[in-house]
């Protein structure tokens, strides 16, 4: 029988060369592992069933469903819009797996019935088994059936636990766009209902943080008296809680107020009014009075962290903007501090210009590995270090776009391990254009409205809008897996450090300097379960 299956980090596509399947595979797990299998199935039927046979193990099944790439990312390093190749003719960067457009096999739609659509002559599974609590580290041995074909599965199950999560993530998500995508009315019951899926996607995910970017249309503000009504937060923020985020990200305090390159901040809870202005200043104040006394009426001022301004040091005209935007900066964070004392700032940086605002330094990768002596100045002192990536860094750079290896997205988490940082940054969960006409199926290469431009290919979302709930993208699982190494990673680091440096340096030596053969990681996985 045809098709393809594997149990590696890699893409499969609609186009994919198609073999005699395997009647056996092995897959490697800790305890409380996912691991996961891809398959391919040729078939003439429009549906196929699907079975698993054997104890101790709960399964997962998913539809893979293929999306659309137009573009490929280009190799640059300045955000000025131009993320993507558009001639028509080029040669294939080194750096992309095919040359655009293509399809790739991404998003994730849970089985229905246990039955799985064939298209195009061909049913795409994804299958994860997580062990069952009494379940006994040993061999164990499960039989998939999917229509006539038989495979049987040869499970290790390690005696390691992944342990709990130790590194901060958070994806940035549009709480909009879950009211549009499902045509659903903001802030109704079934508009929570919706959202709390959404949270369980990202803990799923062993997503840590939320962020809480409030909307000021939707926050009434007393002009006499001074005060803001932040209730309409309240439930969206107590059903993060309730599904076990740990930390909540709240902001922004100050905005570009439509001009990405502004050396003059405004405030987000009124985009006309200057952050440097008196009227700023006391709106500024009014403002985080009015938070600090919500958060601590609801219990939550110690389970908070703040953004300030995005990315305070990227798109500047001079050295003179700069520090026109460090001394608003600062106002805000001293206002912060002055009515929630010991409160921390988490910012995206380029540089280590914003000393004593910052708490929580999050620098692109790539910006990391140019100053990494200065923010390792700043671990040294305490401080914490996260690492971001966007629609840059590209080319050779770890990201997790749909044209380069799926293996990156896991391996940006090896990085963190690697320079000891605590915390990974995404902006894009779900924001798919605002747009109900917009197919995220069909246009991953979403527009950049502040340059004009285009995003590479996946950048503004790693999720789907399915007709129940988020779709996961294949990228996600990369992420989960890749948060979950972290965890294994530091814990060989701390009983065996010698074995850690052998194992990291055959599979990552920087952002930019990796392994991306997913058979030899595949080899390394298994190696580093053994060694725990």
């Amino acid at each position: 029988m045809k098709g393809y299956c594997t149990v590696k980090e890699e893409w499969l596509y609609p186009d994919q060369t198609l073999e005699e399947l395997p009647e056996r595979v092995a897959l490697h797990s800790a305890k409380n592992g996912r691991e996961g299998i891809r398959l391919l199935l040729e078939s003439g039927n429009e549906k196929l069933n699907v079975s698993l046979n054997g104890k101790g193990f709960t399964a997962e099944l998913f539809e893979m469903v293929d999306v659309f790439v137009g573009y490929n990312e280009a190799e640059t390093e300045e955000q000025n819009g131009m993320f993507v190749i558009t001639a028509e003719e080029y040669e294939k960067p080194d750096y992309c797996t095919r040359k655009a457009p293509f399809r790739v096999y991404e998003a994730l739609r849970p089985l229905q019935n246990d039955e799985l659509a064939v298209k195009h002559g061909l049913g795409a599974l994804y299958l994860t088994l997580t062990a069952q609590e009494e379940t006994a580290a040993g061999i164990h041995e499960l039989e998939l059936r999917v229509g006539e074909y038989r495979l049987m599965i040869q499970l290790y199950l390690y005696e390691v636990r992944i342990p709990e999560e130790s590194l901060g993530i958070t994806n940035w998500f549009s709480l909009d766009n879950v009211a549009l995508r499902h045509d659903l009315v903001f802030g109704s019951e079934a508009y929570y209902t919706m959202l709390r899926r959404y949270a369980r996607a990202m803990r799923r995910t062993r997503q840590t943080h939320f962020f809480i970017s409030y909307d000021h249309r939707r926050l009434p503000f007393d002009k006499e008296e001074g005060k803001f009504d932040f209730s309409y937060l309240k439930p969206i923020i107590g059903i993060f809680f309730e599904e076990g985020f740990s930390v909540m990200e709240f902001g922004n305090f100050a905005t570009r107020g439509g001009d990405m390159f502004t050396d003059e901040m405004k405030c987000n809870m009124d985009p006309s009014v200057c952050v440097s202005s008196d009227e700023g200043y006391h709106m500024q104040q009014n403002f985080i009075r009015g938070l600090a006394s919500f958060l601590k009426e609801n219990g939550w001022e110690k389970k908070v962290i703040f953004h300030i301004f995005d990315e305070p040091d990227v798109h500047l005209k001079d050295r003179t903007a700069l520090e026109k935007r460090k001394q608003q900066y600062l106002r805000i964070s001293n206002l912060l501090r002055r009515h929630l004392p010991g409160c921390r700032i988490i910012e995206a940086v380029k540089t280590t210009e914003f000393k004593a605002g910052v708490d929580i330094w999050v620098p692109l990768s790539a910006n990391y590995e140019e100053q990494k002596a200065d923010f390792d100045k700043l671990l040294a002192a305490g401080e914490e270090v996260w690492v971001y990536v966007c629609c840059v860094p590209t080319g050779c750079h770890l990201n997790r776009f749909l044209d380069i290896d799926l293996i990156k997205s896991r391996l940006l988490f090896w990085g963190c391990a690697r320079y000891g940082l605590t915390g990974y940054l995404h902006w894009g969960f779900n924001y798919w254009p605002e747009d109900a006409q917009y197919d995220p199926f069909e246009c991953s290469n979403t527009p950049n409205a502040a340059f004009h431009g285009i995003y590479p290919s996946g950048d503004a979302y790693i999720v789907y809008p399915g007709e129940d709930g988020p779709l996961p993208g294949m990228r996600l699982e990369a992420q989960r897996r890749g948060a979950e190494d972290y965890e294994l990673l530091l814990l060989l680091k701390a009983v065996k450090p010698m074995e850690y440096e052998r194992l990291m340096k055959k599979t990552l030596r920087g952002f930019s300097d990796y392994n991306a053969d997913a058979e030899a990681f595949e080899e390394t996985r298994r190696e580093l379960l053994s060694l725990l």
